[in-house]
């Protein structure tokens, strides 16, 4: 979860020298870096490695400095248009005009640091400005970092024809990938089929980021009632957050008299959340959006998480979302829908209860989890914490590096001296790795 993000003003124009032996990193985020936690731990990883590490990401609502420091990374934020008051078709015409902007930043940037960085896309929506620019032999790497099945998420946002087209697309452009990362093996098992440096990296906390204060001082600073039994969800309201699943249950629960509902986070649904959540008080405690390390405060401080979906939408169902890792790191047993990845994990590890998306079976689950005498003896385990998943990045970038050095030593960007931003040229540019991947000989 993110919260407000204090930056440093730095000059466009004057980054500061690669004095690493490791080659520079150009992170492609279309979303705010500011306040996207994978992105963010995956770049204070690389920093703390001895990688400089430059981001180029889209501030959507204009929020945060054009140049700003976030986890030792530079980020330059593009602020073409904004999305404060969203609407699909200005998020469709932002993101054409984002990925133009992106190609034009990126080659801007590599000339001032006169090296060739390794580019790290993260998602469909930056994996095509990526290729573009190793189509120009300005990257010493392209690693490819799938936080979702990108063509079912398109479909499920613009509808089948969509979907069919950037599958197909992303099945080409995945193949020049030197390495991809991914969330979960679903993901990683579909695109293994394309590109076989296929990795996966958990979305999972730092085991130093977990509160370490027993439960009931945790519910004293909050503010919490210390003798309910709380069901936590601590994330985004949206559109697969099953809110009318949870309200039927908690109205259900209402004469429990110990079972409260805890729902802490905004999204674009949350308002309208928080004004159908009134009439089911006092079973509902709603608090707005808070910063990430104050989140984890909230899922230690309760006695079970919820993370159930609307799994019509099949990245829903595939998902192992942060709470799952962080409600296992603070050792709080989760609830999960039957038919879900998630499920999944919750039987392998012991570590919470499967249940079948019907709010009668859910309220009698709850209930009987009130009494400890009823309850299962649960599992928890460290062995996906952050500590462990960097140590898989940093030896997968290795890697890569070493590969690439091996087929294309390191030399300084002198060819790009003459190079020219105009549009002719990037179109020209982009025209000529459509050639290549689809055979033509133009």
């Amino acid at each position: 979860m993110g919260g407000i993000i204090k930056t440093t003003p730095e000059r466009f124009s004057s980054p500061v020298p690669n004095t690493s032996p490791r080659p520079p990193i150009l992170m492609l985020l279309a979303k705010a870096f500011q306040t996207d936690p994978r992105p963010r731990q995956e770049a204070g990883t690389l920093v703390e490695a001895d990688y400089q590490v430059h981001v180029i990401s889209w501030d959507r609502e204009c929020e945060f400095n054009r140049i700003s420091n976030v986890e030792g990374a530079t980020v330059h934020s593009i602020r073409q248009m904004s999305l404060r008051r969203y609407s699909r078709f200005k998020f469709a015409l932002g993101s054409i005009i984002f990925q133009i902007l992106l190609v034009v930043e990126s080659i801007r940037l590599v000339r001032r640091i006169k090296q060739r960085p390794v580019v790290h896309v993260h998602d469909f929506n930056t994996l095509v400005p990526g290729c573009i620019l190793k189509a120009l032999r300005m990257t010493s790497g392209l690693v490819y970092d799938a936080h979702e099945l990108s063509f079912a998420a398109y479909q499920d946002f613009f509808g089948s024809p969509i979907g069919g087209i950037v599958r197909v697309i992303e099945q080409r452009l995945v193949q020049y990938a030197d390495l991809v990362i991914t969330v979960c093996k679903p993901i990683a098992k579909y695109l293994r089929r394309f590109n076989a440096e296929t990795i996966i990296i958990y979305n999972s906390p730092r085991v130093s980021e977990i509160p370490k204060l027993p439960k009931d001082v945790l519910r004293a600073e909050l503010g919490l009632p210390a003798d309910a039994f709380i069901v936590s969800f601590v994330g985004t309201i949206n559109e697969i957050f099953a809110s009318e699943l949870l309200l039927t249950v908690a109205s259900a629960l209402r004469e429990d008299g110990i079972v409260r509902f805890l729902v802490v986070g905004g999204g674009t649904l949350a308002s309208e959340f928080w004004r159908i959540a009134g009439a089911v008080k006092p079973q509902m405690i709603i608090l707005p959006q808070v910063s990430r390390a104050r989140a984890l405060w909230y899922v230690a401080a309760s006695d079970l998480t919820w993370s159930i979906y609307r799994n019509q939408a099949l990245n829903a169902r595939l998902a192992v979302p942060w709470k799952f890792f962080e409600s296992l790191a603070c050792r709080v047993p989760i609830l999960a829908e039957k038919g879900t990845q998630v499920a999944e994990w919750v039987n392998g590890l012991k570590c919470g209860v499967v249940v079948e998306s019907d709010p009668i079976v859910i309220s009698q689950t709850i209930s009987a989890l009130v009494d400890p005498n009823g309850r299962p003896k649960f599992k928890f385990s460290n062995k996906y914490s952050w500590e462990n998943m960097s140590r898989k990045l940093i030896e997968s970038y290795e890697d890569m590096v070493d590969r690439n050095y091996e087929r294309d030593p390191p030399r300084p960007v002198q060819f790009l001296s003459g190079f020219s931003d105009s549009p002719l040229k990037l179109v020209a540019s982009y025209r000529r790795l459509m050639s290549q991947i689809h055979g033509i000989d133009q």
